[in-house]
């Protein structure tokens, strides 16, 4: 059976009944769409593809271990990014927190680039251009640039990174504003939302943090990046 990308949820069905067509664990539905619950309603989109990932990597040959090893080389490394805007000191980081909470309430879109609606990684892409710093356009490649942060180091305006399940790649994209929380494109509520590190959901997904800023301005900040 060939499982499709989405399925539209109708009346009188749950997540259980949908698991159960598709062949798919209830457990896997939750955690690819973010639910809160098992809760779900009429016209409500429900994933199911990227439940792949975890199985993926279990039979993955010599070149998928080649790409890993190359992304996590790259990973480990100082990027710099395109631009002439970085993020210089603290009023900039706070000025960025505040742009980055303007755009609250608007709609998610899985592959969006409008403010019709926008997924996470062009909502991180968005907020930077503001600021003259030009990011690459998808959540991996924007792993991949600034450098790797400590957890504990949090700057605001630092991008921090989600997986799901047993996936080594990020999935998921969001800017730490302080006090444990951070600002992205919710796909279970389906708007810009601010959520914390230290729910349940997102402390057990976080796969690590970048600091977006020329390293060579901010030396002191050596001592908090993980290399």
């Amino acid at each position: 059976m060939k499982i499709p990308e989405t399925h539209i949820v109708k009346k009188g069905e749950t997540l259980a009944k949908i698991a159960y067509r598709y062949h798919l664990w209830v457990k896997d539905l939750e955690e690819i769409n973010q639910l809160q619950g098992k809760k779900i309603r009429p016209g409500q989109i429900i994933y199911l593809q990227r439940i792949r990932e975890a199985h993926e990597g279990k039979g993955e040959g010599k070149s998928e271990q080649a790409e890993k090893k190359k992304e996590e080389d790259a990973e480990g490394s100082k990027v710099r990014v395109k631009g002439s805007g970085f993020l210089v000191d603290e009023r900039d980081r706070e000025l960025l927190v505040r742009v980055a909470k303007s755009f609250l309430g608007l709609r998610y879109r899985r592959g969006g680039t409008s403010i019709n609606g926008m997924d996470c990684s062009f909502f991180v892409q968005k907020i930077f251009k503001t600021f003259g710093i030009d990011l690459p356009r998808t959540t991996r490649e924007q792993f991949q640039v600034g450098y790797k942060i400590a957890q504990e180091a949090l700057r605001m305006g630092d991008l921090v990174f989600f997986k799901r399940g047993q996936a080594y790649r990020p999935t998921h994209v969001g800017i730490y504003i302080g006090n444990d929380q951070f600002i992205h494109t919710s796909l279970s509520k389906g708007r810009v939302e601010v959520s914390s590190l230290g729910s349940r959901y997102f402390s057990t997904r976080f796969i690590g943090a970048r600091r977006i800023e020329e390293a060579e301005k901010q030396p002191e900040a050596e001592g908090a990046a993980l290399n």
